[in-house]
C-alpha cells in the first residue's frame, strides 16, 4: 500500500492518471501523456520499475513465480535482451508457451514490465 501512496504523490508531479485493468481489483497507475508513449523516459526510472513490479505481481506471477525466478514460466532474471526483445515478448507472446498482453496492457505499462523485468539482476 505504501508503494500505491507512493505512486500517486509521484502522479501529482509527472500527470500520472490511474489505470484499472477491468479484471484487477487493484489499481495500478502508470505515467502517461496523450497518446505519447516516448513521455515515460521523463520518469524516473525506479518508478517505472515500481510500477512494473505491481503490474507483475498482479499478471506474471502465477506463471514466473513471486520473484520471477521461474515456476510454468521461464527464470526472468538476468535475460540479457535488449528492451526492445523483452518488450516484444510481453507485447506478443511466444506462441504456445506464452499469451499476448499486447491488447491487455498499454504501451506505457508495458514499457513497465520491460523495466522491472529489466532490473532483475541474475
Amino acid at each position: 500500500m505504501a508503494a500505491l501512496a507512493g505512486l500517486f504523490v509521484a502522479g501529482a508531479s509527472y500527470g500520472v492518471s490511474a489505470l484499472v485493468t477491468p479484471h484487477l481489483s487493484r489499481q495500478v497507475e502508470v505515467p502517461q501523456s496523450a497518446g505519447n508513449t516516448t513521455a515515460m523516459a521523463a520518469v524516473p526510472s525506479s518508478q517505472l520499475v515500481s510500477t512494473g513490479r505491481g503490474l507483475y505481481t498482479q499478471v506474471c506471477s502465477s506463471c514466473h513465480g513471486e520473484n520471477a525466478q521461474g515456476g510454468y514460466g521461464p527464470n526472468l532474471h538476468g535475460l540479457g535482451q535488449s528492451d526492445a526483445q523483452v518488450g516484444a515478448v510481453i507485447k506478443n507472446g511466444v506462441k504456445g508457451k506464452m499469451p499476448a498482453f499486447g491488447g491487455k496492457y498499454s504501451a506505457p505499462q508495458q514499457q513497465a514490465l520491460v523495466a522491472y523485468v529489466q532490473s532483475l539482476e541474475k
